[in-house]
């Protein structure tokens, strides 16, 4: 590693980038639930079903999604997650 201060931001850069996509794949669960399968597990992860929104969104401008950008980037706030931690 010759240069660490660039892995530590990639680090931190992609666990943002994780939790927004499981943040948004929850919210989007409770708007639209994931399908159960037969064996009795979820379709797919809470990760996955905001992964595929955050992607549409970014991709189609939003045009085939029912929910606003802003909305999607409302989970990124830092002021609810101190407000929520207090």
């Amino acid at each position: 590693m010759t240069q660490p201060e660039r892995i530590e931001k990639l680090l931190v850069l992609l666990t943002i980038a994780f939790c927004w996509a499981h943040k948004t794949g929850e919210w989007r669960h409770v708007q639209k639930a994931i399908k159960i399968k037969k064996h009795g597990r979820k379709g797919v992860s809470f990760f996955r079903y905001g992964l595929d929104l955050l992607r549409d969104a970014a991709l189609n401008g939003c045009q085939f999604i029912h929910h606003s950008f802003s909305d999607i980037l409302g989970f990124l706030c830092i002021s609810r997650v101190i407000c929520a931690a207090e």
